[in-house]
């Protein structure tokens, strides 16, 4: 690790949430993808990945949010997430 301290999980998270609030993009994002991997648990929440040709991020639809919509995304659709 050389000279580097390793981060509590505390200080990275409130380091990365500080770098969100300060930047316009990033503070009210919106992200356009490829729904992959889309699976419904038990407790009603819906896991899935977004992607694109050049890279995925992980995203979830919670329990209360999905019963509020007649329409849910399917594996291969193209969302506007939030």
């Amino acid at each position: 690790m050389g000279s580097m301290r390793p981060l509590t999980i505390s200080a990275l998270t409130t380091h990365i949430v500080n770098l969100f609030e300060a930047d316009d993009l990033l503070r009210d994002v919106w992200v356009v993808g490829e729904v992959s991997n889309w699976k419904r648990a038990a407790s009603g929440h819906i896991y899935f990945v977004l992607k694109d040709g050049g890279a995925t991020i992980n995203g979830v639809m919670w329990r209360g949010h999905a019963q509020r919509h007649s329409w849910l995304p399917v594996e291969g659709d193209q969302v506007l997430a939030h």
